[in-house]
């Protein structure tokens, strides 16, 4: 176990999976405990495909943050990191990866991501919690991290090279990724992006992987490796079986409701709803009607409005920071929109508690 204190500088270090480039002030101190260790059952697998990213992760050159980072070689060619960390400050870092997978499963994240192939072409996007990343890499690709001081990353990432992917025949899946794909965001001839909605079984596998990868214990290590095995050949017959037409409508949907309900205080537009979805904005505001009955606007306003309800009647806050709290600057606004939800303004609010959200 690494645990450090001390001021970054600028530097290059590797990963197992690419380079990390930070740039940061001297003064800057972070705090990060990480740990590098194989499993119990699988302590032969070389050191040379596994070091460089303890190393990375040790090195003052990477963002400033406090928590802790596992990194647990699964098989060759196939690792699983699990995180839990908060930055201290507003940073921008920027990697370089190698061809193969990623498949990022994020129960807590708040950040924006540019994608660059070597064509110079980039593809932005924003990066929430509860939600899978699938990223497929045919070339090396570079990542370029943008997150708030503050924001909160939990989760896991498995990362995966092309050899595993061909050891194993889910190349033939991965290849094959193309712009039809039900769960796409971004697809071009050296780089394919999607997302899934994490539920179910799937949200329940991350779960006990976190669980069991932090306590340490080597009886854990085969369920680790069951979890992380479950989780890739979940995500791969997902990929792989097309989705019914209402199926394919309802998951843009799901995602953006997640976001919305995640982060109520960002300042989300139709138009940005609508990339983090990865559809045109026009098919992402039918679809959320459809699915929802409201505009996504409407959906937004309403979220807000019952948070900061909550906010003035649960935690004593004042309309003043519970508007932005909610993501309103001007409490006025916030006042007003109130008042066309619950028909009182939020600062008599506690004096008719009975009212009910209005239908739209």
């Amino acid at each position: 176990m690494f645990h450090s204190k001390v001021p970054p500088q600028l530097g290059l270090q590797m990963t197992a999976f690419g380079t990390i480039r930070e740039p940061f002030a001297e003064n800057v101190c972070w705090e990060m405990k990480v740990d590098h260790r194989t499993l119990s059952h699988g302590s032969d697998l070389p050191l040379s495909e596994t070091q460089g990213l303890q190393e990375g992760l040790e090195s003052p050159a990477v963002p400033p943050k406090s928590g802790t980072c596992i990194h647990i070689p699964i098989r060759p060619g196939f690792d699983l990191i699990c995180y839990d960390m908060i930055m201290s400050e507003t940073t921008a870092s920027e990697w370089t990866m190698s061809p193969g997978l990623s498949l990022m499963l994020l129960s807590h994240a708040q950040g924006d991501t540019s994608l660059e192939v070597p064509s110079g072409a980039a593809f932005c996007t924003p990066m929430v919690g509860g939600a899978a990343y699938v990223v497929m890499a045919k070339k090396p690709i570079v990542w370029k991290n943008t997150t708030d001081a503050g924001a909160r990353f939990r989760g896991i990432d498995l990362q995966i090279s092309s050899s595993f992917l061909e050891r194993s025949g889910l190349n033939q899946i991965y290849s094959t990724l193309h712009e039809g794909n039900a769960f796409r965001r971004h697809a071009s001839r050296d780089l394919w992006m999607g997302s899934i909605i994490l539920k179910d079984q799937l949200q329940t596998f991350l779960e006990k992987l976190l669980q069991h990868t932090h306590a340490y214990q080597s009886t854990d290590d085969l369920i680790i490796e069951a979890k992380a095995l479950d989780i890739l050949h979940m995500i791969s017959n997902m990929l792989s079986h097309e989705e019914s037409d209402a199926e394919q409508a309802r998951m843009p949907v799901e995602q953006a409701i997640t976001a919305i309900t995640d982060m109520p205080e960002r300042q989300w537009t139709t138009a940005s709803l609508a990339k983090l979805c990865g559809i045109n904005e026009k098919s992402f505001k039918q679809q959320f009607k459809a699915v929802t009955g409201c505009t996504p606007r409407y959906y937004l306003q309403r979220i807000r409005v019952e948070l900061g309800r909550r906010l003035i009647l649960e935690k004593g806050m004042s309309v003043t920071l519970a508007s932005v709290a909610v993501g309103y600057d001007n409490p006025s606004h916030f006042a007003k929109i109130f008042k066309r939800f619950y028909n009182v303004p939020p600062s008599q609010i506690h004096l008719n508690l009975s009212n009910v959200v209005k239908h739209q």
